[in-house]
């Protein structure tokens, strides 16, 4: 992994599309992440985060995704901002599932960062965009049980302070 890592820094002044060193830096962070060496990937996927790029727009949201699930804990707040920008970004790049799946994540973020209201406000729109997405692949079914097990686990707190 060191020796990638050397690679990926000493070629990322080669390239002159920031798009291809998103690319470098968003499979760097991800593979670091893999490793289990969570603040090098956080230092690599904020990296890739901060490119300006119109392409490579699930990628990007998937950098969003992870960033906000290794930072929710030190900055809900922040978290939350990320998620909400990859609802944005799956919005506009019409990324159908990927829209649902951003929304659900949304939810997270909110409930973690102590607000159950726009949790469930979230979660609705996870739904909705589940249910206008849905097909006989199997990643939709998939996405479907993913978004009700998070709707169960959270009612089940609300109701009754406790998971299921």
């Amino acid at each position: 992994m060191d020796a990638a890592v050397q690679l990926a820094l000493s070629s990322l002044p080669q390239f002159n599309s920031d798009g291809d060193a998103f690319l470098i830096t968003e499979v760097t962070g991800r593979q670091l992440a893999y490793g289990g060496r969570k603040s090098e990937a956080i230092e690599w996927l904020e990296r890739a985060h901060a490119y300006t790029i119109s392409e490579h727009e699930v990628w990007r949201r998937n950098v969003m995704i992870t960033l906000a699930e290794f930072l929710g804990k030190e900055d809900p707040a922040k978290a939350v901002a990320l998620t909400h920008e990859a609802v944005l970004l799956s919005r506009t790049a019409l990324l159908g599932e990927r829209l649902a799946e951003s929304c659900a994540e949304e939810a997270i973020a909110r409930w973690n960062a102590n607000d159950r209201t726009g949790a469930f406000d979230s979660l609705q729109l996870a739904v909705r965009e589940t249910l206008t997405a849905e097909s006989d692949a199997i990643t939709w079914k998939e996405l479907f049980l993913s978004l009700f097990r998070v709707a169960i686990y959270f009612g089940s707190i609300a109701h009754k302070s406790r998971p299921p």
